[in-house]
């Protein structure tokens, strides 16, 4: 059962062992990029989504935290921190922010498509969207409304309608 939590473990060590491998950050710089891994990691659902926009969004390991789904950005320091500094512990956390979305979200949808035959997506299903482009722990819900088979009857291509 601890196999998923040592997975994420691992994934989030991995990401700052590249992030910060280029540069030794201060300590106010390395707290602050702990801080923001930190809110990323736990801004994470928990739970199923539902394509309702009426319903509250789903639950997060930062409910428990700090009583709701997103932690304000940290900034040690506050003004006695460099403009510099800041700057440079932003770029870490963004460039942590895009490595878990392509590591360790891909991670979540595992398919079993290359040994058993997995059922393929319809319509109605709810889906999450990554976008490492988009803003931190944004995680936009869509319900697909139209699916485009290949020859062989596979989902290749969808067409999502998301909500707001």
């Amino acid at each position: 059962m601890g196999g998923a939590w040592e997975r994420m473990v691992r994934t989030v060590k991995e990401v700052l062992k590249v992030v910060l491998k280029e540069r030794a950050p201060s300590d106010e710089t390395l707290l602050t990029v702990f801080a923001e891994a930190e809110n990323i990691v736990n801004s994470r659902t928990l739970t199923h989504l539902s394509i309702d926009p009426q319903e509250e969004g789903c639950l997060t390991p930062n409910h428990f935290l700090v009583g709701h789904s997103g932690a304000q950005s940290p900034c040690p320091g506050g003004g006695n921190t460099s403009a510099k500094l800041r700057r440079f512990a932003q770029q870490l956390a963004d460039r942590f922010w895009n490595r878990w979305v392509s590591e360790y979200l891909p991670t979540l949808a595992r398919r079993t498509k290359w040994f058993d035959r997995a059922p393929p997506l319809e319509k109605g299903t709810v889906v999450v969207i990554a976008d490492p482009t988009g803003p931190w722990n944004h995680w936009p819900k869509g319900v697909i409304v139209e699916v485009y088979p290949d020859k062989r009857g596979n989902t290749r291509m969808t067409d999502i309608r998301t909500v707001g």
